[in-house]
């Protein structure tokens, strides 16, 4: 408006002078050179004179645009384009976006989680880890195979034994079993003290179901050099369960033994004794219910009669595996 203000007092000084030149000559001039200096300076000023009506034009122009208000609406009523100054702001929020570390993290992140958590199902990139499914706590109370012969499933637990709560545990895979594809399943057993020592047998899980695959046709491998070659009476999760008399019974489950031939005759590899079993000397040697038993010789163990070679276990654990290593 300044600029306007001070462009029209010119314009009315310059018609002014304009005007005043053609009445007051300048009369210190040569009479033969007044008419033309005269015409030359009314030119020159009546060219100031519109050069200063197009500035004075354009800067109104100029005012008038710019008082329209910032997205204003068209003469067809829409919208009107965004001014200049906001769509150069959009530009740059959406560089922003694109050079955005934490939203960068974030699609890292998420192509890095796991395929079931993003709704994916094929298997591709997701690391081939073993899953706890049964977990014997020795001495708990509890018989170790009603749990896993029964429909009950719990909550899941950590993978971990060790911090697992004390007591049983059995996965709702379980009951589950054959829907699940299962490659491999392992059984492990693990001593706590005086030092940790962790036993593992691995089985042939494809096309099982939850009592099959503990069998020797199965066996990958064992802690056990013998167990694949050697004779066995008993290699079954059920194992050898009954009753010889009122007060002595046997409940001898997820059981690998190689022969009978009375109790001081008893050899095998692993035993889980349920039911407070008592037949044998062998199996009332130490309190508590369940016990887990196993060789600690790299072959079969006599129960009775090589005390010092039958070790016990604090847990025995069942992991599956549903991927190709």
């Amino acid at each position: 408006m300044t600029i306007k203000l001070l462009l029209t007092a010119g314009l009315v000084f310059l018609v002014g002078r304009t005007a005043a030149t053609e009445v007051f000559t300048d009369d210190t001039l040569s009479p033969a050179l007044v008419p033309q200096q005269t015409r030359n300076s009314i030119g020159d000023e009546a060219n100031e004179v519109e050069h200063l009506v197009e500035t004075l034009k354009n800067l109104i122009e100029e005012e008038d645009r710019a008082a329209e208000p910032e997205g204003g609406a068209s003469e067809d009523g829409l919208d009107a384009d965004p001014p200049v100054d906001v769509m150069e702001e959009l530009e740059k929020e959406k560089e922003r976006e694109i050079d955005d570390p934490i939203n960068d993290l974030n699609e890292e992140e998420e192509r890095e989680m796991p395929e079931e958590l993003r709704g994916e199902t094929s298997m591709g990139g997701v690391t081939c880890d073993w899953k706890l499914v049964f977990k014997v706590q020795a001495k708990a109370g509890a018989d170790s195979y009603p749990v896993w012969s029964s429909g009950f499933t719990s909550s899941n637990l950590p993978e971990d034994p060790r911090l697992a709560p004390i007591g049983h545990y059995k996965s709702r895979d379980v009951g589950i079993w054959e829907s699940l594809n299962i490659k491999k399943v392992k059984l492990s057993l693990y001593t706590f003290s005086p030092n940790m020592e962790i036993r593992d047998l691995v089985f042939n899980g494809m096309g099982s179901n939850k009592d099959n695959w503990f069998t020797k046709s199965r066996l990958i491998s064992s802690p056990w050099a013998d167990l694949k070659t050697a004779p066995t009476n008993y290699f079954s999760i059920a194992g050898h369960a009954g009753q010889a008399s009122s007060s002595k019974r046997h409940y001898r489950r997820f059981f690998i033994n190689r022969n009978y031939g009375g109790c001081s005759a008893d050899r095998g590899w692993l035993v889980v004794l349920d039911g407070n079993s008592n037949h044998c000397l062998w199996e009332r040697r130490n309190s508590g219910n369940p016990r887990i038993l196993f060789s600690k010789l790299p072959t079969d163990v006599n129960f009775e009669q090589d005390q010092a070679n039958v070790g016990t276990a604090d847990v025995m654990a069942i992991f599956i595996k549903t991927c190709d290593d």
